[in-house]
């Protein structure tokens, strides 16, 4: 394996678990120790990664390494950052809810497209298809099945992190979004990665339960 995609595949898992120790890195990638902590090592001098100590009952406290806030951008886009810079400067011109106005119409608009490339079938596929769009938008989907009226929908990355991070009323518009997507569900936020989460989480259950 080389070297690159070695520290590519650390710094997604530590993007997708939060935080892990080096032991538990090495047996995902399937790796040595001593490789992995020289690459993490590497990545902490970049300042990609970082380590946190938590103290164990017995023993010394253990390494658990995470992303940076440095890390976190390397999953993100130079549009977004370019984005981010004309909402700031919207909102030093003409106020925050002028933002939040702006935001909310590109909401409805997102919603308008994605309802063409929604199924008109049964439950299950509309939440499939939804899951397809949002994973080919970059939000590194996982999607769990709890029973035949229920899913879990986990985001792993937000391609819009640093704006929903300054304009958190985005969140919610995105609940609302899938909930007129699946007009047949309830969609609750179950997580969310601005409150320190390792990726935002939804409920979608069907409502004739």
């Amino acid at each position: 394996m080389k070297q690159s995609s070695t520290k590519e595949s650390l710094l997604l898992l530590l993007k997708k678990n939060n935080s892990l120790t080096i032991s538990e890195l090495a047996e995902e990638v399937g790796i040595s120790e001593i490789a992995v902590r020289k690459h993490i090592h590497d990545l902490e001098r970049q300042k990609l990664v970082q380590a946190r100590q938590v103290r164990q009952s017995v023993g010394r406290p253990l390494n658990y390494y995470e992303l940076t806030e440095r890390g976190q951008h390397t999953f993100t886009s130079h549009y977004e950052s370019f984005s981010l810079e004309l909402l700031n400067d919207m909102e030093a011109l003409y106020g925050k809810s002028m933002v939040y106005d702006l935001l909310k119409q590109r909401a409805g608009r997102m919603e308008k497209e994605l309802q063409t490339q929604m199924p008109e079938e049964d439950f299950h596929q509309r939440v499939e298809k939804l899951a397809h769009i949002q994973e080919q938008n970059g939000y590194m989907v996982e999607l769990e099945k709890k029973n035949d009226h229920t899913y879990t929908l986990k985001q792993y990355n937000c391609p819009i992190w640093n704006i929903a991070r300054n304009y958190k009323g985005m969140c919610g518009q995105e609940v609302k979004v899938f909930s007129n997507l699946l007009e047949d569900s309830k969609v609750v936020a179950e997580k969310s990665m601005l409150s320190g989460e390792a990726c935002c989480a939804f409920q979608i259950i069907h409502k004739s339960e």
